[in-house]
């Protein structure tokens, strides 16, 4: 039996494509990968976000660490929890 390659599957079927569904081809893989990426980025934030959750005296730390100067002497506990999860939420 004769090996195919997936490069010459792919090329083979591309070649048969109209120049419209190659462009919608496209347009799906370029959104595929966006999203990749945003899910990876929603996942990432949630360790940060639940330290929070636990403990939100922790956020100066975070603040240190991305040098942003606030000062959160005028904001309760809550009021923080409540902008760090709308922030986590958008």
């Amino acid at each position: 039996m004769k090996k195919i390659s997936f490069l010459k599957v792919v090329d083979k079927i591309f070649q048969n494509l109209s120049l419209r569904r190659k462009l919608t081809v496209g347009i799906f893989f370029i959104f595929s990968l966006f999203s990749a990426f945003a899910e990876i980025a929603s996942i990432s934030i949630i360790i940060p976000f639940m330290d929070l959750m636990i403990d939100s005296s922790k956020i100066n730390f975070y603040l240190d660490k991305f040098n942003i100067d606030i000062d959160l002497e005028n904001f309760t506990d809550s009021q923080i929890l409540i902008s760090m999860t709308l922030l986590f939420i958008s």
